[in-house]
């Protein structure tokens, strides 16, 4: 059984593996709270057997880039699958980014994630700190 959404604690990713509800959790990295806290739910699962999907409830090059990087960092024995969610799109938001080859995802080998934000796509920001 795969489960949808479900893991928003770690007190759920913890009852999920007492009751042994699932051998497959989707990880949505913005519902965790930001990489590091998926990499700490997903470091979880995997540690007690559970495969995992790298997810994000939507996106187009840049959060593509950080879900790709999510799942290049899992064992690739836990990791179920992920989606390439930049090209489901029609308007860019990044420039260069993750690839796909032969149905899979590949993360940018360049750094931070490996993508530029696309300004001109982005329009005027909201606000600006600094």
């Amino acid at each position: 059984m795969k489960l949808d959404e479900c893991v928003i604690d770690i007190r759920m990713a913890q009852r999920i593996v007492a009751d042994k509800a699932a051998e497959v959790v989707c990880l949505k990295i913005s519902n965790l709270g930001g990489l590091t806290k998926a990499c700490l739910f997903r470091d979880f699962l995997v540690s007690n057997g559970l495969s995992v999907v790298s997810e994000e409830s939507w996106g187009g090059e840049i959060t593509t880039s950080a879900v790709a990087h999510f799942a290049t960092s899992t064992p690739p024995e836990y990791l179920y699958n992920t989606t390439d969610l930049h090209n489901y799109n029609v308007e860019k938001t990044g420039i260069k980014g993750p690839e796909t080859r032969s149905g899979k995802l590949y993360a940018p080998d360049t750094p931070g994630l490996g993508v530029k934000p696309d300004f001109e796509s982005l329009g005027d920001p909201v606000a600006v700190y600094g």
